[in-house]
């Protein structure tokens, strides 16, 4: 059986190899990639929301940097919004700001399931519910209008960094890095099973800081 301290270790260390950020945020957002693979164990998923105003700071690229290792990660961009629906449940979604109208984000973000009405194979419209719990992320310029939502987000604010910071990873095969990690997460995952009243993301992330999780 893989500890998970090691898998922790593994992936802030892939992160650090692909992306400019700050200690904690590594930290953080390892952590919750790990839970990722383990969040059918959970009741409440937080969202991780990659956010900052200013155009060019990354934000965009760290959610393809963690596209790569978290399970099975799709891009809510590539698709229709109900195609999305379809293949949310389960799966990790990315979803930047421009692409969804604020209302149909936040019921995604906000809730286990969505209903809508799609256009059936006759004309006319059938009522239709969508499971749409699991993980996601969010990517957009500033945090939710709305401070419930706000208060079901783990925040990665990116920040100015130099020119260099910026290109640092310019031509890095991330999808190469992460075949090395993802074979330990989806072991680890395999057996891991969280400990009686532990199946929430902050008792989580505080064990792993502290080393307390095997």
């Amino acid at each position: 059986m893989i500890e998970t301290n090691v898998v922790f270790t593994k992936l802030k260390e892939y992160l650090k190899t692909s992306v400019m950020l700050d200690r904690e945020q590594y930290e953080l957002a390892a952590a919750w990639v790990m839970m990722t693979w383990v969040h059918q164990q959970m009741n409440v998923v937080p969202v991780l929301a990659i956010i900052g105003w200013e155009p060019g700071i990354g934000k965009s690229h760290l959610s393809k940097v963690l596209s790569h290792v978290c399970y099975e990660s799709i891009f809510a961009h590539k698709m229709s919004l109900s195609a999305m629906m379809e293949l949310a449940g389960g799966r990790t979604v990315i979803i930047e700001e421009y692409v969804l109208s604020e209302w149909d984000r936040n019921a995604i973000v906000g809730t286990k399931d969505v209903v809508r009405a799609i256009e059936g194979e006759d004309e006319g419209f059938e009522v239709k519910a969508f499971n749409v719990f699991g993980p996601k992320i969010y990517v957009g310029r500033e945090r939710f209008k709305d401070n419930s939502l706000n208060s079901r987000c783990k925040f990665i604010e990116m920040k100015i960094r130099s020119p260099f910071d910026l290109y640092a990873f310019a031509g890095f095969s991330f999808a190469t890095m992460a075949q090395d990690v993802m074979p330990w997460l989806a072991e680890w995952a395999h057996s891991f099973s969280f400990s009686e009243g532990r199946a929430d993301f902050d008792t989580f992330y505080h064990d792993l800081l502290q080393g307390a999780v095997k």
